[in-house]
This record gives C-alpha cells, structure tokens and sequence, in this order.
C-alpha cells in the first residue's frame, strides 16, 4: 500500500463517500477493540490499546460530523 495513493483516492472522493469510508473503518476500529476485554465490565486486559481505539473513534467522528456538515474546519 502506498500511502500518497491511498491519500490521493481519498481526497478524491465525494463528501458523503469519505464519511461512508471513515463509518466502514470505525466498524473495523470497534472490532478491534474488542479484544482489549473478557465477558465481564471489570475484564479489561489491554487498557492502553482500548483507549488507543477509543481515541481514534473520537476523533474520526468528529471528523465524519465535519464532512457531513460540509464544514471545512
């Protein structure tokens, strides 16, 4: 993978296609995720890479609310 391709294809894409792109890779994001803890609320295994995530998530939402708004900040 190169990374100036992949930039390029996503500065390529359609508002709406970006935030469809940013949806897909917070479900991978939140499926990652998912292997930080056990079956229980208290069975948190890996907290610096769930945190990892969730920070991610935060920000990549952020990011979603901003395209489809059409917000150039």
């Amino acid at each position: 993978m190169n990374l100036n391709s992949e930039i390029a294809f996503y500065s390529e894409l359609r508002l709406l296609d970006k935030a469809r792109l940013l949806n897909l890779f917070l479900h991978e994001l939140a499926e990652e995720a998912r292997s930080t803890y056990g079956p229980g609320t208290d069975q948190v295994h890996d907290g610096a890479h769930l945190r990892f995530v969730n920070e991610l998530v935060h920000r990549l939402t952020r990011v979603m609310e901003q395209l489809l708004a059409e917000d150039a900040t």
